[in-house]
Order: C-alpha cells, then structure tokens, then sequence
C-alpha cells in the first residue's frame, strides 16, 4: 500500500481519509491449502488472536466454526487514493471484535503514514453497537466525533453510508399506507406521505405523457422486490430531482393537490442530499453553499422528529408517523461529518478539498462485486478460500484511484508485491519421465 501511494505520487493530503468496512456472505466451505511442504484449513472464523483468546474465556470453551461471512476494510483517501487492508472470515462480526480490529488496523496505518479521519460503514446493529462503545452518552450529542486511541491531538468520526441511507429513506416511504400490511404512516405537517402517492404519480405521467417526465421509472422502482431494494440506484431515483418534478407537475393537475405538500417537502430534502452526496467537484471552502444546503436539510429532519413529538398520541403511534429513530440518526451522522471533515481537511490542508460523491461505501460494494464477478457468476457467493485468492486478482486489476466509483477508468493501477521486495523465485522441480 505504502509502495503503491509512492508510485503513483500521492500527495501528503491523500495520505489522510477514512477506513470503509462492510460485510458479505461467503459459502461455507472448509477447504485444505497446500502451500510447498505446509499446509492449513481455510475457511474457519478467524478475527485474530485478541478475538479468539476473549471468545474461548467467554464461552469457556474452545470451539471452531465455519465462516459464514467475510469483512472487507479499505481505505479511501481525500484524492481518492483506495486500498484494500485486509479481509476476515466471520460469522458476523460483533461489536468488541470490530473495535479491535479497527483501530488495530488506525495504529498500523498511522505508522504507515496515514492518517484515518472518519470510519463509515453501514447501519448494521453490530456496527451501531460498535459506534455507541465510543461515547458515554448517544453519538449524536457528541457530533459522532470521538478521540483516537492512536493519536492524542485528532479526532475520529463515525458516519453512516449515503447509498444505505437512501434506501432507508425509500424504504420507509415504502411501508407507508393505510393498509393493514403496511407499517408506517409517515405524517408531516397534517398531510400523510404515503407510497401510493408515487405510484398515483408515475401512473398519471404514463397515462398523460407522451415523453414521460421521469422516464427511468420502472416496475422495479415502483414494486420492488427483495432483491430491487438491495440496488443503490432504485432508491436514488425515486427520491432525486427528477421524481420531485413529477410529484410537482402531478401535483398541478390534481384539484386538491395540497394532499401532496408533504411528499414533495420530503423530495425537496432527498433530491437535495443526492445532488450534494453525488456532486464530483470538490469542498475547498468552509464556506461552500452546499454545506449550507446540507445544514438545511438536517435542520428540516430535526425539526420533522421535533413535531411529532409534540403530537400526543401513543408511543407506538408515533413510532408509525417518522421514518425509524435509527433511520433519522444515520442521515445526521451523513450530515455532520461530511461537513466537520470538509473544515478539518481544509484547515489543515490549504486549497486541498474533500469530493462529496466518494463519501460513501459503494467501493466495499464493487470490491464485492468483483470478488462475485471472478468466478461462478454474480449471483454466486465465493467461499473464502476463492475469496482470499480472488483478492490478489482484485488489488493488480482496479485502479488505485476512485473516480466515478468505478475500478477500472483507465488510471494506474498496484504492482505486485515481488515487484518491490527481494523474493527468491520458485525453482521448478526436475522430474524424469517413464517410457
């Protein structure tokens, strides 16, 4: 990693940035490597020493399973500079063995020269519990910002991932309704926000218009499946700029048309998150309007949570009218770090900036991708001994640089390791054939 961030020059600003990490499913498989005259099974949970030494006291026992996921750790830096650190078989990472492997991994990259400023992952409840072992009280009071055990003058942020939390958001507008099989019934303002507001919406533009306004609504946008909510990109366009022109041109041609004020209140803050959240220019000033706007858009949630406080009804009652507490807490910590990131790095780095559409973890997904795509198809998980050797494959084939979210754009690319270490060569074995 080291060696790669030399080849390619990477300035001092990009030796600073964040530690993504997420999990997926692997196949369980237990599978002997041979390796010259050694040999080992691969395949069993293994999350270090540290882990496995608390594991047995707590279970007084010593114990072996089968792996049933794997967690990826990259790091991603303010240019863009990516890496992936390591990988680890579990069977779902809790939240004692994430904090030791974490800021084990800060520790080894600060020695390295790298400088982790924020940690970002999904809304896992492990990874909440993970957060929550850095604060006496909630995060939230605290701006997520907690001291680095490795070094006594930074700080360290914990934010949640932009791609997850739109499909949060989707999600609860998704399971909105009156309905008995629906779960919420999100209320803002005296006006219901409910799922079938866009259908009704995406119905009208097809009956009505012969160039539709929102064109890339489709049956998987409007009826997804369990599959279809896994996709970034559905949930993204049914809550960008384009669904809100629709909702709005729908909206004038309804006679009573203020039914729909809160659905396009809601849009107007979504379809400003995305903008901000895929914006390729960078933040180089403190001052830059779309801080401002991101500020904004929490003041509207905050002040959302706050009104249906006041409302009184039953605790459950409540619970239906507000996208869930958790939901509302991730997209704060979206908000706010992105914006006290943006002031540190620019501080410390004049002229320098942060790129709002590489402030997400959609790398840990195309590093999942890749691993998937290498063998046996998408739609096929790879034990973890494919996974293991896949990596290497993964590391020498992207590029080191993150533009576009893509791996492959053309940029230079990791050398491997042989090429920067002295590594005898294998001698091949002489073998005599029988006639």
């Amino acid at each position: 990693m080291r060696n790669t961030a030399i080849q390619v020059n990477l300035p001092p600003s990009g030796y600073h940035g964040g530690l993504l990490h997420d999990e997926a499913k692997i196949q369980e498989d237990l599978v002997l490597n041979v390796k010259g005259e050694r040999s080992e099974l691969v395949g069993w949970i293994d999350t270090g020493s540290e882990d496995e030494n608390l594991r047995i006291v707590k279970e007084n026992k010593v114990s072996r399973k089968l792996a049933t996921d794997v967690l990826q750790i990259t790091f991603l830096g303010y240019t863009g500079f990516r890496f992936p650190i390591d990988h680890f078989p579990t069977d779902g990472v809790k939240a004692s063995e994430l904090y030791i492997i974490i800021w084990d991994f800060i520790s080894q990259l600060q020695s390295w020269g790298f400088i982790v400023d924020f940690i970002m992952q999904d809304g896992g409840q492990q990874n909440r519990e993970f957060t929550k072992l850095h604060f006496t009280g909630e995060p939230r009071k605290n701006y997520f910002m907690c001291d680095s055990l490795v070094h006594p003058d930074r700080k360290v942020y914990h934010c949640q991932d932009f791609s997850h939390n739109m499909k949060k958001l989707r999600n609860a507008v998704l399971s909105s309704g009156i309905n008995t099989y629906n779960t919420k019934l999100l209320n803002k303002k005296g006006n219901v926000i409910v799922w079938e507001q866009w259908l009704n919406a995406a119905r009208w533009d097809e009956q009505t218009n012969s160039r539709k306004i929102h064109y890339k609504l489709s049956n998987s946008h409007l009826h997804p499946d369990t599959a279809d909510k896994m996709r970034n990109h559905l949930a993204v366009e049914v809550l960008n700029e384009d669904m809100l022109q629709l909702m709005k041109s729908y909206q004038n041609s309804l006679i009573n048309g203020d039914v729909l004020n809160s659905a396009i209140d809601l849009l107007q803050q979504t379809s400003k998150l995305i903008t901000v959240f895929r914006d390729p220019r960078p933040v180089t000033d403190i001052h830059d309007a779309r801080l401002n706007i991101l500020n904004h858009v929490l003041d509207w949630f905050n002040n959302w949570r706050n009104e249906i406080k006041e409302i009184k009804k039953t605790p459950k009652e409540l619970e239906r009218m507000l996208p869930s507490i958790k939901c509302l807490d991730d997209v704060e910590s979206m908000i706010v770090v992105l914006t006290r990131v943006c002031r540190v790095h620019i501080t410390e780095f004049k002229g320098r900036g942060v790129y709002p559409s590489r402030f997400n973890s959609d790398l840990a997904e195309n590093i999942f991708c890749q691993q998937r795509g290498l063998y046996n198809g998408n739609s096929t998980n790879p034990n973890y001994h494919v996974y293991c050797n896949t990596m290497n494959s993964v590391i020498l084939g992207q590029t080191t640089k993150s533009r576009a979210r893509k791996s492959n754009a053309g940029l230079p690319t990791t050398d491997p390791y042989s090429f920067h270490v002295n590594v005898p060569l294998s001698k091949k074995k002489k073998t005599l054939c029988r006639i």
